[in-house]
């Protein structure tokens, strides 16, 4: 076949069998299937040199599992899908990982293999994550610019000491949030408005642009080294 791309979005007979037969040679790249009602469960198994480079379930309301081993993706979108529980990622030049609003998705749900390159992750609103889950998948890549937890309220901390290249860090609505810890020279943006516990922050930046650290417990020393 020549089909390069496909959007089944908002398709109700749509189910996770139409995913699983792609054939290894197929051209397709890019794959979307939003708000589809019948979708439980996707499992896409594609060996090296395929074509596939984006693929997105968003807001799929009935989806339970994902399972994804794909050497050529690049983006993968599994935001609104609030009744995800098991997450299974293998795809070492996957770049964008948004998982947002994914309010099911528990740490022993994730199975993580090779995420090397992922370089924006979005887990906005996981609030059956915890810190745990946020480690496993943040140590995963070296090459984090920009991490989303906003509103994960079992996370309790958050360590990205060994990502030189983060520059947006979002933890803002993290009611369990005692201290989060940045050893990135280029952090650009710290957002952590709401986080009520917050009372210890290490940043390696002296590149500041944005900090937002409304209805904290920061007393003023900390907010002092924050910005000078």
């Amino acid at each position: 076949g020549t089909l390069t791309a496909l959007d089944a979005s908002s398709c109700p007979g749509i189910t996770g069998a139409a995913f699983s037969a792609i054939p290894p040679t197929s051209p397709l790249g890019s794959l979307k299937a939003a708000a589809c009602s019948a979708l439980l469960q996707v499992r896409i198994r594609l060996p090296g040199g395929c074509a596939l480079r984006d693929a997105a379930f968003p807001g799929c309301p009935h989806l339970q599992s994902v399972e994804i081993s794909v050497p050529s993706l690049e983006a993968l979108n599994v935001s609104n899908c609030k009744s995800l529980t098991q997450l299974s990622i293998d795809a070492p030049r996957l770049r964008r990982l948004s998982a947002a609003l994914c309010c099911q998705l528990e740490d022993f749900g994730l199975e993580i293999g090779s995420i090397v390159s992922v370089e924006e992750l979005n887990l906005k609103q996981c609030s059956s994550l915890t810190s745990t889950g946020v480690d496993r998948l943040t140590s995963a890549t070296s090459h984090l610019r920009d991490l989303n937890v906003n509103g994960c309220t079992r996370v309790s901390r958050v360590f990205v000491t060994g990502h030189a290249k983060l520059s947006f860090l979002d933890v803002s609505g993290c009611k369990a949030l005692t201290t989060v810890r940045s050893s990135s020279p280029v952090l650009r943006s710290l957002r952590a408005s709401g986080c009520g516990n917050l009372k210890d922050v290490e940043l390696g930046t002296s590149r500041l642009d944005e900090l937002q650290i409304r209805n904290t417990n920061l007393d003023c020393k900390v907010a002092t080294l924050l910005y000078s």
